[in-house]
């Protein structure tokens, strides 16, 4: 959709539903956006520590720290 075409439907929206809806549904669609976004981050950060979690083991038990420590 071109930016005039954008524009002109924002201010079709506005005019027949009023300001306060038309933004209302704009930010709920942004959170939404914003929620998936970090649902991902989330999942990647959880693979990055549970990597290091698996290479803190390793490197303990090759050190000779056999401890079963929670980090």
């Amino acid at each position: 959709m071109e930016a005039m075409d954008t524009i002109q439907l924002l201010g079709q929206l506005i005019g027949s539903l009023g300001f306060p809806i038309v933004m209302s549904i704009l930010l709920f669609r942004h959170l939404e956006k914003e929620q998936d976004s970090h649902k991902e981050e989330v999942s990647s950060l959880k693979d990055a520590i549970n990597d290091l979690r698996i290479t803190l083991a390793g490197i303990r038990s090759y050190i000779g720290g056999g401890g079963n420590e929670n980090a």
